[in-house]
């Protein structure tokens, strides 16, 4: 095994850790353990050679760790390196965006780790909705992950993004790490993580 191959696994071995820690004891909708959301996540994504070519296995252990738990971004680029911790911040959802919006993000930044892996949540999301109990509620997110998974799938996005948009939302995401910082974990970043 090469040093490469060591090191993906490695990062993968501790995405899984550090999930199983920070996620303990959350449930889902459901009543379901969150860990096994993850793991179910996790494996329609990856195969061997996904742990040696992309960053997409630890992604998708880690992919709700911002949304979910107290873990930071910084925390998450220091232990996993700016990458894994960019995609996983794109599928962070923020509650003021509308969810149409952030799916088409997702879309159009062409991280295709990130993009993977949302199709795989919203492929489990949809194969579990049966199990929450509201049976409104259970509606209302079946039409959205449907509605999203489309979008994801399809080429064309529903929103038509300008090289110029695309261009500053580029140099926007420069600034990310501190905004996130400031805006969900009231910190703000040290010059020295930047």
């Amino acid at each position: 095994m090469s040093n490469e191959e060591k090191e993906q696994l490695d990062l993968f071995y501790n995405a899984v850790v550090l999930a199983t820690e920070r996620h303990r004891g959350q449930k889902r909708l459901d009543g379901e353990d969150y860990i096994n959301h993850l793991i179910r996540v996790h494996g329609s994504v990856c195969n061997f050679k996904d742990f040696i070519e992309s960053n997409v296995c630890s992604v998708a252990m880690l992919h709700d760790i911002l949304e979910d738990t107290d873990t930071s971004y910084n925390e998450l680029k220091r232990l996993f390196g700016r990458d894994i911790a960019v995609s996983v911040a794109l599928l962070t959802r923020i509650e003021t965006i509308p969810y149409d919006v952030y799916v088409n993000l997702i879309k159009v930044s062409n991280d295709q780790d990130a993009i993977k892996v949302k199709i795989a949540d919203l492929q489990d999301n949809l194969s579990t909705i049966n199990g929450i109990p509201d049976e409104e509620k259970r509606e209302r997110l079946k039409k959205r992950y449907e509605k999203a998974l489309k979008v994801l799938i399809n080429r064309k996005s529903d929103y038509v993004f300008s090289q110029e948009q695309i261009r500053r939302e580029q140099e926007k995401s420069l600034s990310f790490e501190k905004e996130y910082n400031l805006r969900y974990m009231g910190k703000e970043q040290s010059e020295n993580e930047s």
